[in-house]
């Protein structure tokens, strides 16, 4: 049998402002040094097809999901009769294309509001009105609002 070494003791990170006066834990090595952020690019630095971008995608080729524009949109639906009906219409706003987060914030006395980010240029409004399962008429459109009635 080969011998085995003795398990290793946990190392504990002990930031250097929270060492005791006169301890040695002010001297080691900081654990945090692995995770220090990278440096910035050179300003005036070419990027060329392959490069990481600072936007987070690769320059030259197609954006990231953190580079492509977000539309966030509020949308009420009123006299939503039950949780069944107000979970099956969260689970169907959320399939609809373009949307790409879809989370439920309230739903209290037959008003559901959900927070739905989906691409710009997307006719949300149109789209959820013309869900198959469901009779919805559109009430109210402001920016960033919209309002639909169950009927």
């Amino acid at each position: 049998m080969a011998d085995a070494e003795p398990p290793r003791a946990p190392t504990l990170f002990v930031p250097a402002q929270a060492a005791p006066p006169g301890s040695d834990w002010a001297a080691a090595p900081s654990a945090a040094a692995p995770f220090a952020a990278a440096p910035a690019p050179e300003a005036g630095a070419a990027e060329g097809p392959g490069t990481p971008s600072p936007v987070g995608g690769i320059a030259g080729g197609e954006p990231s999901a953190a580079a492509v524009p977000k539309s966030g949109v509020e949308v009420v639906l009123l006299r939503v009769p039950d949780t069944r009906h107000a979970i099956a219409l969260h689970a169907a706003v959320a399939a609809l294309a373009g949307v790409r987060t879809c989370n439920l914030r309230e739903f209290e006395r037959g008003r559901l509001v959900l927070d739905v980010e989906h691409e710009p240029g997307a006719p949300l409004a149109d789209r959820v009105r013309a869900l198959n399962d469901f009779d919805i008429r559109l009430t109210s459109a402001r920016d960033e609002h919209l309002e639909f009635q169950v009927l």
